[in-house]
């Protein structure tokens, strides 16, 4: 690539020559930037060799079963920053990985016990990636567990709404005893009235009697 390298000035009536500096702006490598823009200058007019440094990392990928911790899965998908899809088998460490990736935006799925879980991965320095997967094994004992709590809310239900029903037989108890005592007490007052109406009569014979 030939690039300019001095530029002539002409400037308060004297002509000089100036070199010109060039930043690197982009280095694109599997659809991704792998420099920071601006941050590499070179002038050619004093460099004539001139090395540019890039971004790659490496990126290392397990998987375990979210709720038992083990390890799951044969092996991992990875989507690159332009859409292709490179798909790496786990090592007898159950980890696999990939050298000297350009720095991006990365997603790691991995399928496991019929189910599939992934996860969106920056890669801008070597990164370890452990992705959690909920298996068909987790989601039956969340729907057992969520079971058991139903049948216990059901059962405490029920056992609530027996409790005033329990209370009314003592209150039926209490009203008939309240009955009992009345009933006592007006046949007791019953008598006494009669007695003095038995009384009144024979005051007045002993009266005349007189």
């Amino acid at each position: 690539m030939w690039l300019d390298g001095l530029l002539p000035v002409y400037r308060k009536s004297v002509l000089t020559i100036r070199s010109i500096a060039y930043s690197l702006q982009s280095v694109v490598v599997d659809g991704t930037n792998t420099v920071d823009a601006g941050k590499q200058r070179f002038t050619p007019a004093r460099d004539r060799a001139v090395t540019f440094v890039a971004q790659f990392h490496d990126l290392t990928v397990s998987a375990h079963d979210a709720m038992f911790s083990g390890a799951v899965g044969s092996a991992a998908k990875v989507t690159m920053p332009d859409g292709t899809v490179r798909t790496v088998r786990f090592g007898p460490d159950h980890t696999a990985t990939l050298r000297e990736l350009p720095r991006g935006h990365y997603r790691v799925d991995v399928r496991a016990g019929g189910m599939t879980a992934g996860q969106e991965v920056r890669l801008s320095q070597d990164r370890v990636v452990d992705v959690q997967v909920l298996s068909r094994r987790d989601l039956a004992v969340v729907a057992a567990f969520a079971l058991v709590i139903a049948v216990g809310l059901v059962l405490a239900g029920r056992a609530a709404s027996r409790r005033p029903a329990r209370g009314r037989p003592a209150a039926a108890a209490d009203e008939e005893a309240a009955d009992e005592k009345a009933t006592d007490e007006e046949a007791t007052a019953g008598p006494t009235t009669e007695k003095s109406a038995a009384e009144g009569p024979a005051t007045e014979e002993e009266g005349a009697v007189t």
